[in-house]
């Protein structure tokens, strides 16, 4: 299908940072071919995340649609988010749509709108069998409905065989959603002094929520070889006094900097000065920090559950993934951490690099405009769409 011509939009709940950076990168290149590229943002704020960018002034900007200017995403009715999406899609007058899966609110807008006015329907979603804790009858909804998607956008092949055995199959997928902007040395160096970090730390950035699993570093660091060591802890949430009562109760409250939630961009460049970043979460479907951190020139230790770890790293670097809630397994990959030569680091950082360059925005985009130019799929049966019709999703932050 050639490109010129079309109209390219992509639905988001909010445009994160490295959302931004992807629309972007896209857009450009859809519009060099002839094409039109719209985003629909449904909000910009949540209460689980914040404020990501200050806030908008009036519900459009260039080509980003935002459909609740002022509103908390998380407050929002299903069944309005789903018609402002299904709306806007169609004022647009969309002939590719890239979206949520329909279990939210913005993925059924999208799903209503295929059915009803037709063109293309690309899921994004980083989903894989390890996080599906659904039943038989949620996959059977969902192979139906997604009778609908003519491609996936997955992070990597390690969802592929999820995806086909819900009725998308490999030849309608494409892999490197999840891509992140490459690492760029930050002008602001007088905000980054002034932090006065002290070396060698080992870096944490997320929410500090229960499924992050933070404490089990907190466990580690205090029986670590080396003492010296110390944890930088960017970011904030419901977990804070408790992991903070943690690090006092285990004796390393004098080696835990908790810095609270930082710009993305002086994130990066703390990220950048840490000896290595560490996500020891429960679950994680991905992990986009660690792309950052790979982009860094900086090691990863993440629980075996990371998606990003688990689809990408050699088996010679299974020791990176401690077992998620062992602190014992923790603190020997810190330590071995510690005890690598330069050249078993150097080798660790340049695996890292080349894995960010297999998540690049390059790669991101041949893979959309490749997604773009598939065939459509036959229509299922009628009955399927009229279920369809009626799903509202949900207004959630998973």
């Amino acid at each position: 299908m050639a490109i010129a011509g079309l109209t390219v939009v992509l639905v988001y709940q909010r445009m994160l940072p490295y959302h931004k950076d992807r629309f972007d990168a896209l857009s450009a290149k859809i519009a060099s071919l002839g094409g039109r590229c719209f985003a629909v943002e449904v909000a910009s704020i949540d209460s689980s995340y914040g404020d990501i960018d200050g806030g908008a002034e009036g519900r459009y900007s260039g080509s980003v649609i935002r459909l609740f200017d002022s509103a908390d995403y998380l407050t929002l009715q299903a069944r309005d988010v789903a018609a402002q999406v299904c709306d806007s899609l169609k004022r647009l007058g969309a002939d590719v749509v890239f979206s949520p899966a329909p279990a939210f609110a913005e993925g059924a807008g999208a799903l209503h709108y295929k059915v009803r006015h037709g063109g293309k329907l690309i899921l994004m979603d980083d989903a894989w069998s390890a996080t599906d804790h659904t039943g038989w009858v949620t996959r059977m909804v969902k192979r139906l409905f997604y009778g609908y998607i003519d491609g996936g956008f997955f992070p990597a092949r390690l969802h592929g065989g999820y995806f086909a055995m819900l009725n998308i199959p490999l030849i309608r997928q494409r892999y490197g959603v999840n891509a992140v902007a490459p690492f760029t040395q930050y002008s602001g160096t007088t905000e980054l002094l002034s932090l006065s970090l002290e070396t060698p730390f080992l870096v944490f950035v997320g929410r500090l929520v229960a499924i992050k699993n933070l404490e089990v570093v907190l466990d580690a660091l205090a029986s670590v070889e080396r003492k010296d060591v110390s944890l930088v802890v960017i970011g904030d949430g419901p977990e804070l006094t408790a992991l903070q009562h943690r690090a006092q109760g285990v004796g390393v409250a004098d080696r835990v900097r908790w810095m609270g939630r930082l710009d993305n961009q002086l994130t990066r460049q703390v990220m950048a000065k840490s000896v290595a970043l560490v996500l020891p979460s429960r679950q994680e479907t991905w992990g986009l920090v660690v792309n950052e951190a790979w982009s860094a020139g900086v090691p990863v230790i993440g629980s075996d559950t990371v998606g990003a770890l688990r689809a990408s790293l050699p088996p010679e670097m299974a020791w990176t993934m401690p077992p998620r809630g062992d602190s014992a397994a923790w603190r020997l990959a810190i330590d071995r951490l510690f005890s690598l030569t330069d050249d078993d680091r150097d080798s660790l950082i340049a695996t890292g690099y080349a894995l960010a360059n297999r998540y690049s925005l390059v790669n991101h985009v041949e893979s959309a405009i490749e997604l773009i130019e598939l065939a459509p799929r036959p229509p299922p049966a009628g009955v399927i769409g009229l279920v369809a019709s009626l799903w509202q999703g949900r207004v959630a932050v998973w």
